[in-house]
């Protein structure tokens, strides 16, 4: 990890004043991208500290912004029955959204989360809706979406059933407050529930705070809560603390 952090902060740091810098492969020239490597300390499902990463990309198609997220969490930890396993989180996030007018836009999305230790093969998530920018100060960013979805989870846990399926609608807030110039605050916020069964639920939450390091490196710590009112396992809470260096482009 400390190998990466360097590897990071080199090719941050060894930059000049192109844009994009030297150092992007052409593939990915016209794509705004960020990407952090991260210290995690997690309880809930498991109780350990891990190494991962995050990584976004964004560009205008179609008429529209497109955005492709990844998250990964790796590690070796005990479950909270006790028993050994590798901690391996992957999650990707795929997004179209396109404005309606200044304020409204419309979106379609697609999620895909392996989660081991939480006991899910797969969780498949597709929806779409509506969202709404807030007017707000210079300083302040407020957007709400809201929409209908469909989700299928695979579990390999013996005391659940082995896929389930539900109808579902997510309620959805991001908050941002441009601290300085270099410094912002934001918080997430996400519901999703079953139609059928409102004590059916998934809930997100996290806080972050980022800091400019120079034009193309940035340092990141936050706190993510994640909630699963019916698991695969007896924790519903899976709690992370972060902390890593990054670089956008």
């Amino acid at each position: 990890m400390e190998a990466l952090m360097a590897v990071v902060l080199t090719a941050g740091l060894g930059v000049g004043d192109e844009d994009p810098p030297l150092w992007v492969p052409g593939w990915l020239v016209g794509w705004n991208v960020d990407a952090r490597a991260d210290f995690n300390h997690t309880s809930g499902n498991t109780n350990t500290t891990d190494v991962g990463g995050h990584g976004s990309m964004e560009r205008a198609l179609g008429g529209g912004l497109v955005t492709l997220e990844f998250e990964t969490l790796l590690g070796r930890a005990k479950t909270s029955s006790g028993t050994g396993t590798n901690k391996r989180r992957f999650n990707v996030d795929a997004r179209w959204e396109r404005d309606f007018s200044e304020r409204f836009y419309g979106y379609a999305s697609a999620e895909v989360l392996h989660d081991k230790p939480a006991q899910i093969d797969l969780r498949w998530m597709v929806g779409g809706g509506v969202g709404y920018r807030w007017p707000m100060d210079e300083k302040f960013e407020l957007t709400t979406e809201a929409g209908p979805g469909w989700l299928r989870e695979d579990h390999t846990s013996d005391s659940a059933v082995g896929v389930t399926e539900a109808t579902t609608v997510r309620l959805a807030g991001d908050w941002t407050w441009h601290w300085t110039d270099r410094t912002r605050l934001r918080e997430m916020a996400e519901i999703v529930f079953d139609v059928s069964d409102s004590d059916d639920y998934l809930t997100e939450f996290e806080t972050s705070v980022r800091t400019d390091l120079s034009e193309h490196v940035f340092f990141e710590w936050g706190l993510e809560v994640r909630r699963d009112s019916v698991p695969s396992t007896d924790e519903k809470n899976d709690l992370r603390v972060f902390t890593g260096v990054g670089i956008d482009f």
